[in-house]
């Protein structure tokens, strides 16, 4: 009866290793922590009208020229940047203005800036490849 416990207890074990040499470890840091991306800090932006100053816009183009630069700090493990636009302050519906993977991002309008009139409101958030990071302080101009 020693004798079969004693076997059975060498195959319990067996078939413990045997399963354990299957799993995975996760060595992607990435996974390990997987933080949610923080807002971008210190979101700001700038406009300028450069028309006067840079009278050549595209081929052929002879209208106003707009710039606007965005800048804002570096967040870990973001890949890009998402510049959102709303003409009110409600970020729920804000939509993508400008893309890019650092700050400042700049974005020029060649079309007299029909798209953004009046009063403007903007936000950053950060992307990893997976995943939208939160959502910064609101930029007015």
């Amino acid at each position: 009866m020693k004798n079969l416990r004693f076997i059975f207890t060498i195959v319990l074990l067996c078939i413990c290793f045997a399963s354990c040499k299957n799993v995975d470890v996760v060595n992607d840091e990435s996974q390990i922590n997987e933080t949610k991306l923080l807002a971008p800090k210190n979101f700001s932006v700038s406009y300028q009208d450069k028309t006067a100053l840079s009278p050549a816009g595209p081929a052929g183009y002879s209208g106003p020229i707009y710039i606007y630069t965005f800048k804002f700090l570096p967040v870990e493990y973001a890949q890009n940047y998402l510049v959102y636009h709303c003409a009110t302050n409600n970020k729920s519906k804000a939509e993508p203005l400008v893309v890019g993977t650092s700050s400042p991002l700049v974005l020029e309008r060649y079309r007299g800036d029909p798209e953004l009139p009046g009063m403007n409101f903007f936000w950053v958030r950060a992307y990893d490849g997976k995943n939208y990071g939160e959502w910064s302080e609101v930029a007015e101009r």
